[in-house]
C-alpha cells in the first residue's frame, strides 16, 4: 500500500464525491437565488478603489472563520459597490409606517442572534445617522450595540461598481 494507510486511501476516495456534491449544492443555491449579475471575489476589479477597498478582509471573510467565531460583519458606506450579494439594508421609513413594531422586531432578531450566530448587515446609512434614520434613539442605540458587538466593520468608499452609461452626444 505504499506510505498511505487504508483509512487515508478511503478518506481520499470518499472526499471526491463529497466535494463534488458540495460544489453542486452551492451552484444550485446560486441558481435559485436568481442574482441579477454574477459577481465573485475573483471577478471583482480590486484596482477600482485600491486605497479604500482592499481584498484581504474580503478574502478572510470568504474563509467563513467569522461564522465559526460567531462574529458579525458590518458593511457600510456608499451603495453600488457590486461586491455585495445583499444590495441594501431595506429597512425604509415607509416600512416603519406600515409596521409600527418593525424596529422592535428587528431588534429582537438581532438580539436573539447576538453572540449565538453571525449576522451580516449591509447599509448605505452611516452608523452615526441610524438614530435619525430609524427613530427611537434608545431602541436604535440598543440595536447598534448588538450589531457592532464583535463586528468586523468594512467601510465602502470610492467609485461605484456600477458603470454609468456615457452619452456620445450623437
Amino acid at each position: 500500500m505504499g506510505s498511505h494507510s487504508i483509512s487515508e486511501i478511503l478518506q481520499r476516495f470518499l472526499e471526491i464525491p463529497a466535494i463534488a456534491h458540495q460544489e453542486s449544492a452551492i451552484q444550485a443555491r446560486i441558481k435559485r437565488a436568481n442574482f441579477r449579475t454574477e459577481a465573485t471575489l475573483e471577478s471583482y476589479d480590486w484596482t477600482r478603489n485600491p486605497k479604500t477597498i482592499r481584498p484581504e478582509p474580503f478574502l478572510e471573510l470568504a474563509t467563513g472563520g467569522f461564522i465559526r467565531r460567531k462574529e458579525n460583519v458590518t458593511f457600510y458606506g456608499m451603495s453600488g459597490l457590486d461586491l455585495l450579494i445583499i444590495d441594501e439594508f431595506g429597512f425604509e421609513k415607509l416600512e416603519r409606517k406600515e409596521v409600527r413594531d418593525a424596529l422592535s422586531l428587528l431588534y429582537k432578531v438581532i438580539d436573539g442572534r447576538n453572540r449565538r450566530s453571525s449576522t451580516a448587515v449591509i447599509t448605505n446609512v452611516s452608523m452615526s445617522d441610524w438614530t435619525d434614520y430609524l427613530g427611537d434613539p434608545p431602541m436604535t442605540m440598543a440595536l447598534l450595540d448588538r450589531v457592532m458587538d464583535r463586528s468586523i466593520q468594512i467601510p465602502f468608499k470610492g467609485k461605484s461598481g456600477r458603470n454609468p452609461i456615457v452619452s456620445t452626444g450623437s
